[in-house]
């Protein structure tokens, strides 16, 4: 009987049963990626069938950002992730199939020396001991791969995988993702209210927040539009600008909060002249508070 790598059998004990569901977790996954594509894909057609000019442009640019980011990622769970659990599945395959071929060597050999030493049973024996010989040629031959197997899979860190798709993600361009981010300090910024007037004579009631840093940073941005009758002078402590009026959340990024008062009702937030002012305030926020408009929300 041929004794299984070690390393082997603490893998597959390590492993089996669960690679099911991370294959079914990664499905998911890649299915919500898709979705996500979807949703943006159908917003683009919304904008460019409702709006025009550059507040449109400057939108639909944003989202073939975020599908192009959202692809990205799925290509590399595809190529990464999903590769590495079907590598763990072949492993646990190949150490299945050395137990089996231990049982057989096993049973095989039984058989031989339950078989009298006589010249009759000569051609028989001699025929187990060459299924012995051969079933533990096999079984060197699938343990020494199965090792080689596992050497691999073990250099492929999760630490290399990130690094793969961010290295992915930098050649293709995208910068949706800003890992220079977790280099620089961010303290606490202000949340503060102003009043903007566009081109349009649209009047534009906002509060704004901005993080301090240490370094001249790219800021993310975020535009967010309340609930219904839901203001921050009516709910200072409601919502998002809740958290960051209250210290509970400390965001990497610059968010606008358009506000329905100063003679601006619910309803008009939802007409494009309103939005198209909403998106000239963001340009204007973007040049004086180093933002990227290429990483909006």
């Amino acid at each position: 009987m041929g004794t299984i790598s070690a390393e082997l059998v603490a893998f597959k004990e390590a492993v089996d049963g669960k690679l099911d569901g991370m294959s079914s977790k990664v499905s998911e996954l890649t299915t919500k990626i898709n979705n996500v594509t979807e949703a943006c894909n159908s917003a683009k057609s919304g904008i460019s069938t409702s709006y025009q000019g550059d507040g449109a442009a400057s939108a639909n640019s944003a989202i073939d950002s975020l599908v192009s980011t959202a692809k990205t990622v799925e290509t590399s769970i595809s190529s990464t992730i999903t590769s590495a659990i079907s590598e763990a599945n072949s492993i646990v395959a190949d150490v299945t199939k050395l137990e089996e071929l231990n049982k057989e060597i096993e049973s095989t050999r039984t058989t031989l020396n339950n078989t009298p030493n006589t010249d009759e049973n000569k051609s028989t024996r001699n025929s187990l001991q060459s299924t012995i010989n051969s079933k533990e040629d096999q079984f060197k031959t699938i343990n020494d791969a199965a090792v080689t197997k596992l050497t691999s899979l073990k250099s492929k860190s999760d630490s290399s995988l990130g690094a793969k798709a961010a290295d992915t993600l930098s050649k293709d361009g995208t910068e949706m993702i800003d890992r220079d981010l977790d280099n620089y300090d961010f303290s606490e910024g202000t949340l503060k209210k102003y009043t903007y007037k566009a081109s349009n004579g649209k009047t534009v009631s906002y509060y704004m927040y901005v993080p301090k840093t240490n370094g001249d940073v790219k800021l993310p941005m975020t535009i967010y539009f309340h609930g219904m009758h839901e203001t921050i002078d009516k709910y200072p402590d409601r919502g998002l600008a809740g958290l960051v009026k209250n210290g509970k959340v400390k965001p990497k990024g610059i968010i606008i909060f358009p506000q329905a008062d100063n003679g601006t009702t619910d309803q008009e937030l939802n007409y494009a002249a309103y939005q198209s002012s909403v998106l000239e305030l963001t340009k204007k926020v973007a040049s004086e508070h180093n933002g990227d408009m290429t990483r909006l929300s």
